[in-house]
């Protein structure tokens, strides 16, 4: 939730060669030192000149120099002195926390989350309410309620707010930000969803796909350390994130991962969708197939993996770990992933029994298997990658504010 992949391509564009150090002004030197230090304060509160210096590799002259034209901005302020410290110290920076605030959004046909922070990323307020109905009309609504109880009982203006992003689970087009069919989500798909949300909300309004938003918030918990992984989401729907070079990758259309309803032809049977058998509503057939009287596709798998599971139940699991495996086999056959997270109500009602087994049947349809984890940040993980991106694009309009 930094302007570091910023700075980083701005270093890569300034530093490499001798043709390009030679064409440096002042003014752009003036303003890549700015966007350094404002990103250091960003990423890591307040802090001393001194200590600033340090870690950005500028002289403490320069880094004076940089905070007093961030003070001029008015992005930057000395932070108040902490209750209890004795003695000399340092004066210490900080960007000013309530210059902009963000909101990250869930939604769901049927639940509407909501989170609000300030520049920093320090979440301000929550709130979440249950949908009517899915449409449209009520969607929008819903969104409104929720994000002006969440800035209400924080003391925050729903007019602070400078960058929205909701979470959705469909696809969402890059280029027009509408959002593609999808069952369940009647009026979603039209153009003028995402203007008349817009307008509803007074503000700044994208919309991303959630599992996208779900990888987004693995980046920063146990698939931090990899540049290449895929994010598997099984529950109510199906469908996967592929992340490269630490970035979510969207696609020409934005249907990257959008899995559930992708269709084989088979001369057989004719059309059948790939994924079908992976959602709850396909186990919970396949369930009664096999002659389980169960309405809860969580619970059920969670009982299929325990110690006291019936025989039925070990097949239905068994065979649902091979489906999931053969979902994966393409993609990580094509990607060669470090890593692949599950997720969703039931790889996680699954636990590590379906976790092993979906491993050892991947084993069987790809040369190498990558590392197979299961998501530790439930839920809420669609909301936390939603706000995260909300909160960076916010820092880049800051950083956008410093200019030559």
């Amino acid at each position: 939730m930094n302007l570091h992949r910023g700075l980083e391509q701005m270093e890569r564009l300034a530093a490499p060669s001798p043709a390009r150090v030679a064409k440096a002004t002042p003014a752009t030197a003036r303003v890549m030192n700015d966007r350094v230090v404002l990103d250091r304060l960003l990423d890591g509160g307040a802090q001393s000149a001194p200590h600033l210096s340090r870690l950005v590799g500028l002289s403490k002259p320069t880094v004076y120099l940089s905070l007093a034209r961030l003070e001029g901005l008015g992005l930057v302020a000395q932070a108040p002195r902490s209750p209890g410290l004795v003695g000399r110290v340092g004066r210490q920076y900080r960007v000013v926390p309530d210059i902009a605030y963000a909101a990250g959004v869930h939604l769901t046909p049927r639940r509407v989350s909501v989170a609000v922070s300030d520049v920093t990323g320090t979440v301000m307020g929550s709130a979440s309410l249950c949908l009517q109905d899915s449409s449209a009309d009520t969607a929008i609504a819903a969104v409104r309620t929720a994000l002006g109880t969440a800035c209400t009982t924080t003391g925050i203006s729903p007019e602070a707010l400078r960058s929205v992003l909701i979470g959705v689970p469909t696809a969402v087009d890059p280029s027009t930000d509408v959002l593609a069919p999808a069952v369940g989500l009647p009026g979603w798909d039209t153009s003028g969803f995402p203007r008349r949300m817009a307008a509803a909300l007074g503000t700044a309004v994208r919309f991303d796909n959630d599992i996208n938003m779900a990888a987004l918030a693995e980046l920063r918990a146990d698939a931090g350390q990899c540049d290449t992984f895929i994010t598997m989401s099984a529950g109510e729907g199906v469908g996967m994130a592929f992340v490269t070079e630490r970035d979510p990758y969207r696609g020409v259309t934005g249907r990257a991962g959008a899995i559930h309803g992708l269709r084989v032809r088979s001369q057989a049977a004719g059309k059948l969708d790939l994924f079908s058998s992976l959602d709850e509503g396909s186990l919970l057939r396949q369930a009664e197939e096999f002659g389980i009287d169960d309405r809860d596709g969580p619970g059920m798998l969670r009982r299929a993996t325990g110690p006291g599971a019936g025989e039925a139940e070990r097949r239905l699991v068994t065979e649902y770990a091979e489906h999931v495996a053969r979902g994966l086999a393409v993609p990580v056959s094509i990607l060669d992933p470090e890593l692949v997270v599950l997720r969703g109500s039931l790889l996680a009602a699954g636990g590590e029994e379906l976790r092993r087994m979906v491993d050892e049947n991947l084993g069987w349809f790809t040369p190498h298997t990558p590392r197979i984890v299961l998501s530790g940040l439930g839920e809420g993980s669609v909301l936390a990658g939603a706000l995260d991106l909300a909160v960076a694009r916010v820092q880049q309009d800051l950083a956008d504010r410093v200019t030559g």
